[in-house]
């Protein structure tokens, strides 16, 4: 019989089938070849059209080993998703075997879609359908009404969700898709309400992006915010950070940083703010602050003082930073977690020993200080017990005895930034051997590694999940191979 288009080499031996159903007997002895022919498959209309038995007694089949947990679910996703890209075609083998009662009323549904598609419906079904040998359940919270648009987007992907979801009901029906996990309604939602973004509701937008995670509706928020130009610049690393930089204190800006104090978890000093009493009654007032950024103000001052509590300070490339005034930052901010002093070269080796007073410290940037040698490195490891990122980035005159330093620290070192610097195969090896927990690595321009270097350190570094290799002399294809060969970490090559 006639193959699917595109059959990959690894399944040729699938086409001696002569019958639908001696096809069928042959896919059923290899659950990931079947997987691999459905996705095919699916993908060739004109053989789906023809064969629509095969593909529906696939879905049952598969079906039955998901609730019976014979099928990772992770497989299934993967089906469960083409089946979305084809639902017109393969609405007629989708068949509910589900009864379920809701708030209002009884509806039935299939168990494949709604387990490969949501985590919560996967447990819930396993729990009050598998367990108990039944095919009826209950779900109480739910109405028939919030219920067809979680099928609808299950089964489709969420085709017409957008003009059933008017911008009043889009928080109600966001809110149902989080705690169903429901990404495609999600996306549906945050787009409706993306739409609806006006300068009158964008402070209630931005309350909803603290609380669900809503990347791109809160990027549209600060867009808003910014387009105001009123004195103010916020930006966002994530979920719930905002940065807020407030280059001169007016009454207009020192007002935008009021309205949005409820939201700053890092403020951005201008050049003469910190002599402003009214800009530093809101700093002082902003509930969420644990950051400040000192690189634009123009000396220290003893206002400062009064942010004691905060976790991260940056003072990256101050031109006043010196020994002293570090001694000072470091009595003024003893609950430091995270300090840049990077392209800070007139710090000496005094400052290095004053960062032992900071018992909670954990992230170090020295990134640009020319002035750290291995004996500096050695010291400030030495005072930092409790390190866990650090970043020596363009430190160029750490040598194999620094990185050695590193390597027996016996730091929980999860975070390393060694870019620019002369790091040696023997050196990458011995920190990835010794140093178990380094999660994220980056290597940007190191041009003193090799492939056979890099290939050993991911293989030593199981806990890796991120690889900077950018600006390094290795080409495409070999950063392609790591990729293929190492799935679970993201390599970044540019």
């Amino acid at each position: 019989m006639l193959m699917p288009d595109f059959l990959p080499k690894a399944l040729d031996r699938y086409s001696g089938a002569t019958t639908d159903a001696q096809l069928m007997e042959l896919l059923k002895g290899n659950i990931s070849d079947a997987q691999e022919f459905f996705l095919v498959a699916s993908a060739d209309e004109t053989w789906c059209e023809k064969h629509m038995d095969v593909m529906g007694e696939l879905i049952l089949w598969m079906q039955d080993l998901l609730l019976k947990e014979e099928m990772p679910r992770a497989m299934a996703t993967v089906v469960a998703k083409a089946i979305q890209d084809k639902y017109s075609l393969l609405k007629p083998k989708i068949i509910s075997n589900i009864i379920c009662t809701l708030r209002d009323g009884v509806v039935m549904f299939n168990s494949f879609m709604f387990q490969a598609l949501s985590l919560p419906f996967y447990y819930l079904i396993r729990k009050e359908c598998a367990d108990k040998s039944t095919l009826m359940m209950e779900i109480r919270s739910l109405s028939t009404e919030d219920f067809s648009l979680i099928r609808e987007s299950i089964l489709t992907g969420g085709s017409s969700v957008d003009w059933k979801v008017k911008g009043n009901m889009a928080f109600h029906v966001l809110k149902m898709a989080l705690s169903w996990d429901v990404e495609t309604l999600m996306a549906d939602c945050e787009r409706i309400l993306l739409r609806e973004l006006s300068n009158e509701n964008v402070l209630e937008m931005l309350t909803m992006t603290d609380t669900y995670p809503l990347a791109k509706l809160r990027q549209g928020c600060l867009d808003v915010i910014n387009s105001w130009n009123m004195g103010v610049e916020v930006f966002s690393t994530g979920q719930r950070d905002l940065k807020l930089l407030l280059p001169e204190a007016t009454e207009e800006s020192v007002g935008i940083f009021n309205i949005l104090s409820t939201f700053v978890t890092e403020w951005i000093c201008g050049f003469k703010v910190l002599d402003d009493a009214a800009a530093l009654a809101v700093a002082a007032s902003c509930p969420k602050l644990k950051s400040l950024n000192l690189v634009r103000i123009s000396e220290y001052s003893d206002q400062l003082s009064q942010f004691s509590y905060i976790e991260s300070l940056n003072v990256a490339g101050c031109p006043w930073i010196s020994d002293s005034i570090l001694r000072r930052i470091v009595k003024d901010f003893s609950f430091l977690q995270k300090i840049d002093v990077g392209s800070c070269v007139q710090l000496s080796a005094i400052s290095w020993g004053e960062l032992i007073k900071l018992q909670s410290l954990y992230a170090l940037n020295v990134s640009r200080c020319s002035q750290i040698s291995d004996a500096e490195l050695k010291l400030i490891l030495n005072s930092c017990p409790g390190l866990q990122e650090l970043d020596i980035s363009e430190c160029r005159e750490v040598s194999a005895m620094g990185f050695h330093c590193i390597a027996i620290s016996n730091r929980p070192f999860t975070v390393l930034n060694f870019g620019r610097t002369g790091i040696t195969d023997a050196a990458l090896l011995e920190v990835t051997s010794r140093l178990q927990r380094i999660q994220k690595l980056d290597l940007t321009r190191c041009q003193e590694i090799s492939e056979k270097g890099v290939v050993e350190a991911l293989r030593l570094a199981s806990s890796l999940v991120w690889v900077d290799l950018s600006q390094t002399l290795f080409s495409e294809s070999f950063v392609l191979q790591l990729r293929n060969s190492h799935p679970h970490v993201e390599i970044v090559f540019s």
